[in-house]
Parts: C-alpha cells; structure tokens; sequence
C-alpha cells in the first residue's frame, strides 16, 4: 500500500511526464526530417535527441520529482520498493506498452530471451565462467524487463516476483525450461506467456539474493538516463496523453484488466480510469511537414577536413602542471613520456592485470586545451563494460562540474575544456571522479 506522499508524489510525476510529452509535440515542428512529423518509434532516436539536450523545463521536473520519490522511499523494504517503482513504471512506460500491447509484449519478452549482451541464453555462461560484471549487468537487465512483464500481465497473475522465493538448485533447469518453451519454435501468445510467469519470477528472484538484491535499488530501477532519456522512447513520441481519474492505485487498475488481447477492450477499460486522448498526436502526424531546403556546394569545392582535433579554447599549462601532479601521486603513467602526439595529445596510463607491458588510456589531454576521460578503452573493463556504468560517470561530471556533456557518449572520449577546472573545487571533482573509476577498475582486476 503506498502511502499518501509517495501516491501525491506519483500522481505529480505523471502531470510532469504528460508535460514532456507536450513539450516534445511543440518541439517537433521546429525540426525538418521526421517521420511522420515526430509522431512513431521511428523516432526514437530523434526524441532522445530531444529528452538528453534540449533540456526543457518539464524534463527537470520529472527529475526533481523523481529525487523526491527515491529519498521518500530509504525507510521502504525491498517488497515496498518494488511495488513503488511498479506504480512509477505504469506512469513510465507501461501504461504506453498496455496501451499498445501486442508490439509492447513481443519486444519485452523478446528481449527477456535473446538481448544480445544480457538474455537468459548467455546467463548461464556468465555465471559458469565467474564473470561478476556481466552477471550483475545481466540481472539488472533482466529485472528491468520483468518488472515490466508483471505490469503488462499482472491481470493473469496470482502471485508477483518476490512472491515466488529463491531456488538457487532450480536455476539451470528453470533458465533452461523457459528457453525451450519460449525461445525456440513457435512464440507463445499473451495468455500462454502470462502461465509460465512463475517460473521466471523463481529465476530472478534467484538471481536477485545471488547478487544481494543490488538491482533493487531504486536509484537503479529509476536511473534517469536509462529510465527516461534513453529507454522507451515511443511513450513520448506515440502518446497517448492522458490523466489518471481513479482514485485506486495503478498497480490495483491494471490487475483489473478485462483482457490482454483485445486492444479495444483494454483501451475502452483504460478511459474509464483515465481521461485519455491522442487528438494532439493526430493532429500532429497530419500537419505539412516542414522542409528546409539545403544546397550543397559541389564535391570538388568542398575543402578536405583537418585530420587534427578542433582546439576548443586556450592553453592551459597550469592545469595540466595539477593534473600532472595527481597522476604522479597515484603512480599513472605519461604517455608520451615527453613532448605530445602527431595529433597533439598526451595521456594519463595505467597498467592492468597480467600483463604488465600494455598501457591502458584513462585520460587524454588535447591541444593542451581539452581534457577527458577515455571511455573507449574503460568500456573494455568491468565494471565499465556495462554502458549503464559508463552513463553515470558522464552523468556524475555533468552534475559535479556543471557541464551538459552527451550522455549518449558512452563508448568514446568525453571531452570538455581544461578552464572547467581552474577552481580548486572543480579541479578536487574531476579527479575525486576519476579516482572513483580506477577505484571500480581496480576492484574488478583479477575477477
């Protein structure tokens, strides 16, 4: 039962997401080369585009409300914690997914079963080969999507995820019997799915007290860069709008589901609980779309881009002099040992498990003007091998350092200007960030 904050706190995040949505349907027609003017998944990648860099002023209420929901919940138990996040997923994005179920279903199930890093058929891989960073990227994944299983089924259900306790014995033959009766052959409909739910709730449970329940953590399950800019974006390009008129919880609204199949029977349930239209969606998609015309110069005119990395601001020799102190204190290595690059760089190094002789890029200095992290080479490492992981950092620098870097950035250096960090207070950040990163590295070494 949740209480009266956190239900306030929830009806407001809804108001907010709704605010979003609308602010990305005045958005739209400002941009040339949408589907569709904006509306559809085929533009998800615009609309996180939009959520990550446009930074509108609703955006920023969902995240103060969101902050507001994790520090209500520190007193809650795991079974509390689930059943609020539950609730705040039905605002983001199962309610969309119900609302459009049959693709929803198939993509959740789908990806259950066969995500290319983190499914159920590579699972036990990990676990056999002691692989902890995959492990826990696996079950935070996988929790992710039967959470939201449980809120497209929980109609058919009797029993929810914590309800169905831990069978560690079970594990291999559970994570097989789910293989072969919905991977492979025919692909089970809704209501065969929603049968057999038990014995995945079994399978995450299990994985769930095999990693101490560290993907329960509710700033995990609400990450904002996964749970809102980066995942589901169709909630906010394909609508609906709507505002819940209820006075009974979603969880409770959603049990009561007359069917999983019939769209037009959920939907006509689903106005009886909400006021919901998609009228601005419609009138969106039927606009002219906007055009801007273009004309490039011919081939042979246009000058050969610069292989040299664009320098973004002035020298900064004395930050570089700070940085090379730290470095120096923590036994890093200069790569050049003098002077720099063809290309005008230096990096910060370290060594890494057993083999001794290969240096390892963990910052880079540019022109002596840019400085960032190199997240190519750390994405190669666990725990950074999970983008999630990666996403954070960027994230904590934004936050910390006052920056608005690309949180799509996951896989490449982040660079920003060494000016950043000529106040004490930036300067002691960026490197507190940094030590907590080789702090991770280091801890997974020899794993």
């Amino acid at each position: 039962m949740l209480s009266a904050e956190a239900a306030r706190l929830i009806d407001d995040l809804e108001v907010a997401h709704q605010d979003v949505k609308r602010a990305y349907l005045a958005w739209c027609p400002t941009q040339a080369g949408l589907v569709e003017n904006g509306v559809g998944s085929d533009n998800n990648g615009r609309t996180s585009d939009f959520l990550k860099r446009e930074r509108c002023a609703a955006l920023g209420q969902v995240t103060r409300l969101r902050n507001s929901i994790i520090r209500s919940s520190k007193e809650l138990d795991r079974r509390q914690t689930y059943e609020l996040v539950r609730e705040v997923y039905l605002v983001h994005p199962s309610f969309h997914e119900v609302w459009w179920i049959d693709k929803h279903f198939e993509h959740d199930h789908g990806s259950v079963l066969h995500n290319r890093r983190f499914g159920l058929d590579k699972l036990m891989r990990y676990i056999d080969s002691k692989n902890s960073s995959r492990v826990y990227g696996s079950v935070t994944f996988l929790t992710r999507y039967t959470l939201l299983l449980e809120n497209l089924l929980s109609s058919r259900l009797t029993v929810s995820l914590l309800d169905v306790p831990p069978d560690q014995d079970a594990l291999r033959s559970n994570v097989d019997e789910i293989i072969d009766a919905w991977g492979s052959g025919t692909p089970p409909t809704i209501t065969e799915f929603a049968r057999e739910m038990p014995v995945l709730f079994s399978v995450i449970h299990t994985l769930l007290e095999m990693t101490d329940y560290r993907a329960l953590s509710i700033d995990r399950l609400l990450d904002t860069n996964r749970w809102l800019s980066g995942w589901a974006q169709c909630s906010v390009n394909e609508g609906p709008l709507l505002t819940k008129t209820s006075n009974l919880s979603r969880v409770e609204l959603f049990q009561g589901l007359p069917s999983l199949e019939d769209q037009d029977a959920i939907r006509n349930y689903l106005r009886r609980h909400y006021a919901v239209s998609c009228k601005d969606y419609y009138h969106l998609r039927s606009s002219a779309p906007r055009i801007d015309l273009v004309v490039a110069p011919l081939e042979v005119d246009r000058p050969r881009r610069s292989r040299n990395p664009v320098v973004k601001g002035d020298p900064r020799p004395d930050i570089i002099e700070r940085i090379e102190h730290w470095r120096d204190d923590r036994g890093l290595i200069r790569y050049p040992e003098k002077g720099v690059t063809d290309g005008g760089r230096q990096y910060v190094c370290f060594r890494y498990g057993d083999n001794k002789k290969e240096l390892h890029n963990l910052i880079v200095i540019r022109q002596d003007t840019m400085v960032g992290l190199e997240l190519k080479d750390l994405a190669k490492k666990p725990p950074f091998d999970n983008p999630d992981e990666r996403s954070r950092v960027i994230d904590r620098l934004n936050r910390e350092l006052g920056m608005d870097l690309p949180l799509d950035r996951t896989d490449r250096t982040v660079p920003f200007p060494l000016s950043i960090l000529e106040t004490p207070g930036k300067f002691a950040a960026f490197m507190a960030i940094v030590d907590s990163v080789m702090a991770e590295v280091r801890k997974y070494e020899w794993a």
